[in-house]
């Protein structure tokens, strides 16, 4: 159950961050993986 929940949360940050590209203009090429990056 705890790898449906991680595939649940990694499916809404990707959904989360594409509205972000939307709503600010952010070029596409910005994925998760960038953001995750970012943030280590």
């Amino acid at each position: 159950e705890s790898s449906k929940n991680c595939i649940s949360v990694r499916w809404d940050l990707e959904s989360f961050i594409t509205i972000l590209q939307f709503i600010y203009g952010y070029p596409v090429e910005f994925t998760l993986t960038n953001f995750l990056s970012l943030l280590e």
